[in-house]
């Protein structure tokens, strides 16, 4: 036989099993060093993003704090203005001011000029208000402007609204000198109408009482929102997007005007659900939280508006999507693709060299093998170096093998038949022997005297044995022909060795038990010899001292199981357990236990036809436990 038969090629090729091989080492390499740089590169990236959002959400919350702080300190020093008093003094002395003599409506002239000239240097003030809680909490003087940037414009007296009602003025009322109160940044109103277009506002107030310490009125600033948003804008990366929201999480500023003051137009609040660290910035003691959320880096920051009792609370989230923070890490991996295919076309080229190189004395002597067509005649293989030539040697070293082993399968064949026909042809002579040994003894054994008697007896038993041995040996060349692999039910076939063994066991008086047997794959008539032949073993080999005992189990073992078959006998010592299934070995004599030393020969011949094994050792009650695997019917 040659090395593949003819026409007949390998579906890959080992040049192409190199070369793909190189081209996997390469890609897998590659892949797996490029992850984990680039994997850390990305998280650094990620936290130097990070810090930055940081830096500007803190940069932000610096500078919208420093503008409102202006916002306070500004309404405190309204609040200590002379004319602030001095209306007080002038309306409670019947329109005149005791202390120089300047009238109401002095004072009130005075306020306006200076209500204006702090309108002119705040751009982004809207109105500045002097209001009394008398008369439902009438405006007093009212300086405003129509939109951030414009000129002030002072209201005139018919023109003053009420304001008692506002929550302002009610929360305001309820300071002591010198607190402040800041409101909620909502939308203007005037006369109860959302001014359009939309004016975001932050009121600032602080009472004013007269110099009793009695409760007059207050005074308020209103801080247009819109332009201190647009200012805080300019401070942060043009490729990142800044939101602020209230504590609710309604935005007060967001890319899109149209999501800004749901409370007003009715809509959810949804900016604590779309950015979850703002939920936890106002709960966490830093007041700062920086998470990736649906691809992007958000850092959240909370701020306080006021003092601690009642302060405000306003968050300010700076964003900058997880694409753009990569940006230099994406475009070096589209640099290094480059690189790597570069890589890849090297590492084919040299594979294929590489494999070439390897394969050609492969090649060659798959070629001398498959010319070598009859498998008879010597091989002759020219000497090879290097991984080739350990080949060579061992194809010659097959080749020698295979040729002993069809010899020997040979002369197996033969001494098959041979002891089948010598075993067949030697009963006819030695059942002559036997039948006129028998003649003799039945018509001349008066004649015999006791010494002839005993010698006639013996040749009996010798015939007996012999024909004995004879038949045991037919029946060892015929096991295994024919044989056909079936289900088998251990249980059921253990049933018909006890009935064929029913007078054996009951007449030893054998105690038999059994776990349930399963159901395997097998040689029906073998496995049925082989329990046969380990049942009776068990009952011949009985011990003297003690009744005789046999357990039988299975136990599985991967995809076989191994049947255990114990007993309480006489046992078998270490040194004769390999012996024991050996063709015509015995441990006893003839006299002592008769047999002819076939079954356990019989019995690994049946395990080598399941491709099993068969052992012996000790059982626990000190006798022999035979062992045999055979496969699952499941496997």
């Amino acid at each position: 036989m040659g090395l593949r038969r003819a026409g007949w090629a390998p579906p890959v090729s080992l040049t192409a099993r190199i070369t793909l091989a190189m081209a996997a080492l390469v890609l897998i390499t590659s892949a797996v060093i490029i992850s984990l740089i680039f994997t850390r590169i990305d998280a650094l990236l990620v936290a130097t993003n990070s810090a930055m959002l940081e830096r500007e959400s803190e940069l932000l919350s610096t500078r919208l704090l420093d503008e409102l702080g202006e916002l306070e300190r500004d309404v405190l020093l309204v609040a200590g203005m002379p004319p602030i008093q001095g209306m007080i003094r002038a309306e409670r002395n019947g329109g005149e001011d005791p202390r120089d003599g300047s009238s109401a409506a002095d004072w009130e002239e005075r306020l306006q000029v200076l209500f204006s000239r702090m309108l002119v240097s705040k751009a982004h003030y809207l109105q500045v208000r002097y209001i009394g809680i008398a008369d439902g909490g009438r405006e007093l003087v009212r300086v405003d402007r129509a939109t951030a940037g414009a000129a002030p414009r002072v209201i005139p007296r018919a023109a003053l609204q009420q304001k008692g009602r506002s929550a302002y003025m009610t929360a305001s009322s309820a300071l002591r000198p010198g607190e402040t109160y800041f409101s909620t940044i909502d939308l203007n109103r005037e006369h109860d109408q959302i001014v359009t277009p939309w004016q975001p506002v932050l009121r600032v107030a602080t009472p004013i009482f007269d110099e009793r310490g009695a409760l007059y009125g207050l005074v308020i600033i209103n801080g247009d929102m819109r332009a201190s948003f647009e200012r805080l804008a300019a401070l942060v990366d043009p490729a990142h997007t800044y939101y602020v929201s209230d504590a609710s999480g309604f935005y007060l500023r967001h890319p899109d005007p149209a999501r800004t003051f749901g409370f007003e137009t009715g809509e959810p609040a949804t900016g604590l659900e779309e950015f979850p660290p703002l939920r936890a910035s106002f709960t966490s003691d830093s007041g700062v939280r920086t998470e990736i959320v649906d691809g992007r880096v958000v850092s959240a920051r909370a701020l306080r508006l006021g003092p601690p009792e009642r302060a405000r609370r306003l968050g300010i989230v700076v964003t900058d999507t997880l694409a753009d923070t990569t940006t230099v890490s994406a475009q070096t991996r589209q640099q290094l693709a480059l690189v790597i295919l570069a890589l890849l076309l090297a590492a084919v080229l040299v594979g294929f060299a590489l494999a070439r190189q390897l394969s050609r004395p492969i090649l060659r002597l798959a070629k001398i093998v498959e010319e070598d067509k009859a498998g008879d005649a010597a091989l002759e293989i020219p000497a090879m170096r290097g991984e080739a030539g350990v080949l060579a040697d061992a194809i010659r070293t097959s080749w020698r093998h295979r040729q002993h082993a069809t010899a020997l399968e040979a002369s197996n064949r033969e001494l098959k038949q041979f002891a089948y026909v010598a075993s067949h042809d030697l009963q006819e002579p030695l059942r002559t022997i036997s039948n006129y040994v028998a003649l003799l003894d039945e018509e001349h054994r008066p004649q015999l005297d006791d010494e002839a008697r005993r010698y006639m007896d013996f040749i009996q038993r010798a015939c007996a044995r012999m024909q004995a041995l004879i038949h045991g040996l037919l029946e060892y060349s015929r096991l295994g022909r024919d044989v056909e692999f079936e289900p088998v039910d251990l249980e059921e076939l253990l049933g018909e060795v006890l009935a064929d063994l029913h007078a054996s066991v009951r007449e030893a008086g054998v105690a038999l038990e059994h776990d349930p047997l399963p159901v395997v794959y097998g040689y029906r008539l073998g496995l049925r010899l082989l329990l046969q032949n380990l049942l009776s073993n068990a009952i011949r080999f009985r011990h003297p001292d003690r009744a005789p005992a046999v357990r039988i189990s299975a136990e599985r073992r991967g995809a076989r199981w191994e049947v255990t078959v114990a007993d309480n006998g006489l046992g078998i010592a270490p040194e004769h357990r390999e012996r024991v299934f050996l063709l015509f070995q015995r441990l006893h004599t003839q006299r002592e236990i008769p047999g002819t030393g076939i079954g356990l020969a019989y019995s690994r011949k049946i395990m080598e036809i399941h491709q099993g094994r068969i052992w012996v050792d000790e059982s626990p009650s000190g006798g022999a436990a035979f062992h045999f695997t055979v496969e699952d019917r499941s496997a």
